[in-house]
């Protein structure tokens, strides 16, 4: 009874004790400081696999608010797209697969998730401003530049011809130029090299936050809302020419990932990292502008205001 209540009495003086709640509580506020937080990872697998006693991929899982009120936990995110990894972002219209522009494994990675290995299918630059999409791109007049301005960031993908050779900007000593292996266009036996890409601004907070980290765009495609031995149709997808078909659209939209808890459970095996901006509630595709014409076209009517493109 005598030691019982010693070490009751013990116990007491420790919950007390101003030491011992600052010692817990340091670390805290370290975190709080310094903007880092030590996420940890979360093992996922496909629905319905075993792992048989292999060691299970691990795919970094952050939750975050979607207007990027705690965008400090995107760190080891940035961290990952820095390194060549392959992860699910969310966008303006849906979740989409993301890696480095220059990343080869990245891309390669991305081709085999949507199923594009032998036809590789357009893929679209994010970018996080005009200046960005100017660097990667060889037409961005005045007239265009006006249109870019009046409906970015936004769900609109503008088709805008693509470098092909590295360039130097005078400004910031920037080298950009579109990688070969996303203009290498392949289609059964044939090969032939693009003359245009794809690019995006999405109007996204927590996208915006991962793109201003990085000092290159992101390519990406979107996250098909299952697994199937077919290829998906894409939010991305501008090489076919569906725009006016109001049932693809529809089919579309249902192909769309928008739930990131469904994601993981699909994808979670195949990718470094999720990034859960919670359910995206007005998921669409988005507009599709042809800027290789003269005056541009609108090819697919998706979401965002015609209006403002201004055509």
């Amino acid at each position: 009874m005598v030691r019982c209540s010693r070490q009751l009495a013990v116990a007491c003086c420790l919950a007390c004790s101003s030491r011992c709640v600052t010692a817990f509580t340091a670390p805290l506020q370290q975190t709080a400081r310094t903007g880092k937080v030590r996420t940890s990872t979360t093992v996922c697998r496909a629905a319905g696999t075993k792992s048989r006693g292999a060691a299970a991929s691990k795919c970094l899982q952050v939750e975050v608010d979607p207007e990027g009120f705690d965008n400090w936990k995107l760190a080891p995110i940035i961290e990952t797209l820095q390194n060549g990894g392959v992860g699910v972002l969310p966008t303006d219209t849906c979740y989409v697969f993301a890696c480095d522009v220059h990343s080869r494994r990245g891309v390669d990675r991305i081709f085999q998730l949507k199923q594009y290995v032998g036809k590789r299918k357009p893929l679209s630059l994010l970018c996080k401003d005009i200046s960005t999409i100017s660097k990667h791109s060889d037409g961005i007049d005045k007239d265009l530049f006006k249109v870019l301005k009046r409906a970015l960031p936004g769900p609109y993908t503008f088709i805008v011809p693509a470098t092909h050779q590295a360039r130097t900007s005078m400004s910031d000593n920037h080298t950009a130029r579109v990688p070969r292996m996303l203009l290498d266009h392949k289609s059964h036996k044939k090969t032939w090299k693009r003359r245009e890409v794809g690019v995006r601004i999405p109007d996204q907070p927590v996208l915006h936050a991962v793109l201003e980290a990085l000092e290159n765009p992101l390519i990406c495609s979107s996250v098909p809302a299952r697994l199937s031995n077919a290829p998906h149709d894409d939010d991305d997808d501008f090489e076919e020419d569906q725009d006016d078909d109001a049932e693809w659209s529809k089919a579309a939209r249902a192909q769309l990932a928008t739930d990131p808890q469904q994601i993981a459970d699909a994808w979670g095996h195949a990718v470094d990292f999720i990034v859960n901006a919670g359910p995206i509630t007005s998921a669409g595709v988005s507009t599709v502008v042809n800027c290789m014409a003269r005056p541009p076209e609108v090819l697919r009517q998706g979401l965002g205001d015609p209006g403002l493109l201004g055509l």
